[in-house]
């Protein structure tokens, strides 16, 4: 298990510079030369895009693409669900389309939730999907590459009123109202550089192209050192800029059936975390800032599909390590089949699930005139 880890811890550090050898110089060479190419690639999509050369397609109502600029974890599921609260908040009905990555279906699109029911598994339209889909149970969650033709399903056959792109901001065929941009506060750009000698999926000057900027996870960063990104935010987005600063708190801590739960203090309960999510450290860091002593932190890759033989694994280094309690995160929890469920309920060790939700802590005004101004145009537009 150890060694499915490795490989991702040795490629951050060896892109943070931490990383010697004799052999480091010419593995960043290489990975800034295809970079390079990379970055060009983007470069050309973009500028075709922007003279219209590449088409892009309108939907009868509104659009919000809720995406970001690098590779990992900065926190977008929770501002799904927070903006999809503001629109239902409005009397509206939001759908969202996600493209269903990792997940076995490979058509045109699939209803993994039509806002009554949840029809998919997360086999078939992956761990984000169906964690969206159970934590917004009216809220319609439709998977598909082309969010288009998601998105006309929607409209036409569920009749909702706004739709949601969760990681929509590269997906440019398809116009929006509204995009929103999260930058994670403890690694805005990347390590500055375009994948893969960087995180960065495209240049940073492409935040330009968003209406918002939302500052994820502001609270981890002492206050000099978040006033230092805020800096560079504003001067890269000039005048148009917006930027809201967000904070991911944890809500609950429930076990992994979801039929018990405890309260959110860990005073000094050893604790091992276990993640496959895009930014472990935060989950790390939130269990911390509960209280929890982590004993263990097990990290696996993003969408992580786990074996019966890596859960028994976790139970038994719990044990070793005189651990008093497992935890992991939502989307850990939603993916796992039934039969490794049955086997986690017969250990005599529980496993908890923490849950995470966004909330915006300087600036929420600036979201809510933005979305209140969309639909006061539609509806003007409508008469």
């Amino acid at each position: 298990m150890q060694k499915k880890q490795n490989w991702k811890n040795n490629y951050l550090r060896l892109l943070q510079g931490k990383k010697k050898g004799p052999l480091v110089p010419i593995a960043l060479f290489f990975l800034l030369l295809a970079s390079y190419f990379y970055g060009l690639v983007i470069l050309l999509r973009n500028l075709l895009y922007r003279i219209r050369f590449l088409p892009r397609r309108k939907l009868k109502i509104p659009v919000i693409s809720i995406g970001n600029i690098t590779i990992g974890g900065t926190g977008k599921t929770p501002l799904v669900r927070l903006v999809a609260d503001l629109i239902r908040q409005k009397g509206l009905v939001p759908a969202i389309l996600i493209r269903g990555y990792k997940g076995s279906f490979t058509g045109e699109y699939a209803v993994v939730s039509d806002g009554h029911s949840i029809l998919m598994g997360s086999e078939q339209a992956g761990e984000e999907a169906l964690m969206l889909a159970t934590q917004l149970p009216e809220v319609p969650v439709i998977i598909g590459a082309s969010r288009y033709i998601a998105g006309q399903y929607a409209v036409e056959e569920l009749g909702v009123d706004a739709l949601i792109l969760d990681d929509g901001f590269q997906h440019r065929n398809l116009e929006r109202d509204l995009d929103i941009i999260a930058i994670d506060a403890t690694n805005p750009f990347g390590y500055g550089y375009i994948f893969p000698r960087g995180l960065l999926r495209e240049h940073r000057w492409s935040l330009r192209r968003g209406d918002i900027i939302i500052l994820t996870k502001a609270d981890y960063l002492p206050l000099k050192r978040r006033e230092r990104v805020l800096e560079k935010l504003k001067r890269l987005l000039g005048k148009k800029g917006k930027i809201i600063q967000a904070r991911h708190r944890p809500v609950w801590l429930r076990d992994f059936t979801g039929e018990k739960e405890r309260g959110l203090t860990l005073n000094k309960k050893k604790v091992i975390a276990f993640s496959g999510i895009g930014d472990p450290a935060s989950f790390e860091r939130t269990l911390e800032s509960m209280g929890a002593e982590l004993v263990l932190r097990l990290r696996f890759p993003d969408h992580h599909r786990y074996t019966q033989e890596e859960l028994l694994e976790i139970f038994s280094m719990a044990f070793m390590r005189g651990a008093e309690m497992i935890i992991t995160t939502e989307k850990d929890i939603v993916g796992l089949p039934d039969e490794l469920k049955d086997l986690i309920a017969g250990q005599e060790m529980g496993l908890w699930v923490l849950g995470i939700e966004a909330e915006i802590n300087e600036g929420k005004e600036i979201l809510e005139e933005k979305i209140n101004q969309i639909f006061t145009e539609e509806r003007n537009t409508d008469e």
